[in-house]
């Protein structure tokens, strides 16, 4: 009866558990995607199609990087299939759900598959030619595209009567995307933990530039320096939560971000080094705001830009508190995007 009771208590805590993350189920339809000269879409011809047009189109679903919404980008690019060779791309990105206050989007699903942090579908289509106007607007015909790894549906007009391309972002008459229905996602919400062991690049409020791992080494000791983005894996820095207010931060290459020789005097580098639990691996995360952070060591001193310079290889050492751009740290969370 002991072990039965204790099967129950486990069984319950396990459920209690995966109960703290809620599952939202909704579908949700998309409208007034317009290629338009405006923006730049028109890539190539001179608005009007007239003829066939082969269509062409991606969708990313994907959480954002600072977790409060689930996103879609959607790229298409229309070319015509004879005559001036007239071509469209354009990309566009909608919010599709947003966290309540103090929650975070984790994953979503779609289909009722696994949950993930990204998807992507892509779909290619020939459409025919529409024929001239003759009495007011010829809109053309409305065709379709379905993508089943993202659960959506497009429905588009190609070729119409006269110019395809829009020049005033009306897309009465002109080519464009009617809609996109979503089916069937789900978002799985929870509460809104600092850094929650994500992926990040830590950018300087010092022109931009981010922390970076010397020559991507994983060798006791490599510094850290400052580089232009490129989302390469040495600039990736997961946040780890070490107790007490304190996190571990560490390196893709598995290597943990140290105080250079446990030091607590300015000066110090900051290095990369197998382990961690000592305090010269310990950082606080103060807020600024706008996602910015004083970020100081258990030791006393804070990351600092040396000399507040923005070249690239710049070394990443510790200072004394003085509230300057040099010691404000942005973390951008990685979301790969397909």
């Amino acid at each position: 009866m002991k072990n039965l009771v204790l099967i129950f208590v486990a069984f319950l805590c396990s459920f209690t558990t995966l109960s703290a993350d809620n599952i939202i189920t909704f579908s949700t339809t998309l409208r007034n995607f317009c290629p338009n000269t405006q923006e730049g879409h028109l890539i190539n011809g001179d608005r009007e199609f007239g003829a066939p047009v082969a269509s062409q189109f991606n969708i990313n679903l994907y959480v954002s990087r600072n977790n409060l919404m689930a996103e879609v980008r959607l790229y298409m690019q229309e070319n015509n299939q004879r005559r001036n060779r007239t071509k469209v791309a354009a990309t566009w990105r909608r919010t599709i759900y947003t966290a309540p206050k103090g929650q975070a989007v984790k994953y979503f699903s779609v289909n009722r598959g696994r949950f993930v942090t990204s998807a992507s579908g892509s779909a290619y289509r020939l459409s025919r030619e529409a024929g001239p106007e003759i009495f007011g607007c010829n809109d053309g015909d409305s065709f379709y595209a379905s993508m089943n790894s993202v659960s959506a549906q497009i429905e588009y007009k190609a070729d119409t009567g006269h110019m395809d391309v829009s020049s005033d972002k009306d897309c009465g008459c002109d080519s464009r995307i009617e809609r996109i229905i979503l089916r069937n996602i789900r978002v799985r919400v929870g509460k809104r933990q600092p850094f929650n062991n994500n992926e990040y690049i830590f950018r300087s409020a010092i022109g931009g530039k981010v922390m970076t791992v010397r020559g991507n080494r994983n060798a006791n000791g490599t510094p850290t320096e400052l580089q232009t983005l490129n989302w390469k894996n040495n600039q990736l820095f997961t946040v780890e939560n070490a107790g007490g207010g304190y996190f571990y931060i560490k390196a893709k290459n598995g290597r943990y971000l140290h105080v250079q020789n446990n030091s607590s005097q300015p000066r110090a580098f900051a290095v990369t080094w197998a382990g961690r639990g000592n305090d010269n691996t310990k950082w606080k995360f103060i807020p600024v705001g706008n996602n910015q952070y004083y970020i100081q060591s258990k030791k006393g001193t804070y990351l600092d830009v040396q000399w507040a310079k923005n070249r690239n290889g710049t070394p990443i050492w510790l200072w004394s508190f003085n509230g300057g751009g040099a010691q404000k740290w942005e973390l951008k969370l990685h979301v790969p995007l397909l």
